[in-house]
């Protein structure tokens, strides 16, 4: 709503709009500065302020779904009052939907955990584990990657092992938001860290995020693996998209406190196994006139 003048808004400015058939409300209707209500097919949002010459209002956010019986298009028109409006003529303005009969294609999720650099380090068993001083930070690397259509929002899930500390989190997509919350599991305390979004992801694209972890000074065992868990937010039901379900749960399921010998095979799901480095580890090169060797040099008889 934008006022063109020539004097500044005052009194009351009132928006209106109801809902055309096979659509509904998804959510609130919400707006900064605006007070809105709703009923179940229509919502009123008043404004107070004092709105300059040339000048917008704040916008209002109206979240809708359509019913898997819609089709064709859909016509909706919006309106704003003032008594004080001196210009009845552009007060209402009209948005079309078509609705396609082609189905909607629901995306493939896949994620790869790295544990210290990416590409490098992709360390699912023991014997190729990443390295990882006792008491010493490191980074968790994640990639996700959509393909075969596109996925409506998604979430991240890696619970740490027993004794990795989670430190911060680190290069995070825009669009994605972060946070933490710890479970119990066979007694033992974990962190789980979480990235999410609400976007709609196209197919062929991919994200990168990064966390920064702790190996505890105490850490019992050499191995220490988790797996991150990837899953889409809306998934097709009916023709209709639907909260996934199994996205719900806060807590993905967790592998053994130590050891990685546990290696998931679906895509949307990676481990990342790293090795407290115990001991020293001595290495030699050896020269023969200050030449590295590796291959023989001529020498006279």
């Amino acid at each position: 709503m934008t006022n063109n003048g020539p004097s500044s808004v005052s009194g009351i400015t009132t928006v209106t709009d109801t809902l055309p058939e096979g659509v509904s409300f998804s959510g609130n209707v919400t707006g900064t500065t605006w007070s809105c209500s709703q009923a179940t097919n229509n919502f009123t949002c008043t404004n107070s302020g004092a709105i300059a010459s040339g000048s917008a209002f704040q916008v209002i956010n109206i979240p809708v779904v359509t019913s898997a019986s819609a089709s064709g298009y859909i016509n909706n028109t919006a309106t704003v009052s003032n008594p004080g409006d001196t210009n009845i003529s552009d007060n209402t303005d009209p948005a079309v939907i078509h609705i396609s009969s082609t189905p909607i294609s629901q995306g493939t999720l896949s994620i790869k955990k790295y544990a210290g650099t990416m590409p490098a380090g992709d360390s699912q068993t023991e014997p190729t584990a990443v390295g990882v001083s006792r008491g010493a930070e490191f980074n968790y690397l994640y990639r996700v990657t959509v393909s075969s259509g596109s996925v409506n929002g998604a979430i991240v899930r890696d619970a740490l092992p027993e004794y990795v500390e989670f430190v911060r989190f680190g290069s995070t997509p825009a669009g994605w938001s972060t946070g933490s919350t710890t479970t119990t599991h066979s007694g033992h305390l974990h962190t789980v860290v979480m990235h999410q979004t609400d976007s709609i992801l196209p197919s062929g694209s991919s994200y990168d995020f990064t966390i920064v972890a702790r190996l505890r000074a105490d850490a019992v065992g050499q191995y220490h693996q988790n797996i991150a868990y990837v899953c889409p937010k809306k998934i097709l039901s009916g023709g209709s998209l639907i909260d996934n379900p199994a996205c719900t749960t806060t807590v993905p399921p967790l592998p053994p406190d130590t050891g990685c010998s546990t290696l998931p095979n679906p895509p949307f799901m990676d481990p990342a196994c790293i090795k407290a480095n115990d001991g020293f580890d001595l290495s030699i090169r050896k020269y023969i006139n200050s030449d590295d060797a590796e291959t023989a040099i001529s020498l006279a008889g």
